[in-house]
């Protein structure tokens, strides 16, 4: 993905919009600490939205090759070029800033509880 700045970019872009929509999440974030076992709830909206871009994306993609599969000229982006395509490295991108961002928050917080 290093010759295509246009998908390196808008990844780029998904893993900062991820990380935003990570921080906003921990300050919604209920935390509860019972003594011998800590517990908390996610805002669900900002996880299922996310996971849904991306599977979406994800599904996206298998009904095109699915549908083209036996065509003699494609007549949808390579097999190659798919994974680089900025529609799909943007939810990507999205989903990797957000679980990367939203996991580290939890891992401070429990941390901090010790």
């Amino acid at each position: 993905m290093l010759g295509n700045m246009l998908a390196l970019s808008l990844m780029a872009a998904g893993v900062i919009a991820g990380a935003w929509l990570a921080f906003f999440a921990l300050k919604k974030t209920r935390f509860e600490n019972n003594g011998s076992a800590l517990y908390f709830t996610p805002p669900s909206r900002t996880g299922i939205l996310i996971c849904m871009l991306f599977t979406a994306r994800v599904l996206q993609i298998g009904i095109e090759f699915y549908l083209n599969r036996q065509a003699p000229i494609p007549r949808v982006i390579p097999q190659t070029e798919a994974l680089h395509h900025p529609l799909t490295v943007l939810p990507f991108g999205l989903l990797l800033g957000y679980l990367a961002t939203y996991s580290i928050g939890l891992l401070r917080w429990r941390n901090s509880q010790r």
